[in-house]
């Protein structure tokens, strides 16, 4: 990950969904602590035979209905009301757990 300088506007807040791939360097380390990033990671949930245990439970639970996945979601838009979306995902005050924008 590379932090060059004027990439991040301080405080910043970056998301990582990725897999690891070795380590933060002690200067890297240094500049989210000096730049005040705070970092939110997602790992990969995958393993083998892909892909995996995890997704598949997961898809068969959501078709058996045994996942309720609209009580995640909760906003709603469509396609045209973009704007509104992405204003109510950068609104602090107002709570969005999943947003959806439908195409």
């Amino acid at each position: 990950m590379d932090f060059e300088e004027g990439a991040l506007i301080e405080p910043a807040s970056v998301a990582l969904y990725a897999l690891m791939r070795g380590e933060f360097t002690p200067e890297q380390f240094e500049k989210i602590l000096r730049k005040e990033i705070s970092i939110t990671g997602s790992w990969m949930s995958y393993s083998a035979p892909f892909p995996g245990k995890a997704w598949n439970l997961s898809t068969r639970f959501l078709a058996e209905k045994r996942i309720r996945a609209d009580i995640l979601i909760s906003h709603r838009f469509n396609i045209c009301q973009i704007r509104k979306a992405f204003e109510v995902m950068a609104d602090s005050s107002v709570f969005s757990e999943k947003v959806m924008i439908l195409f």
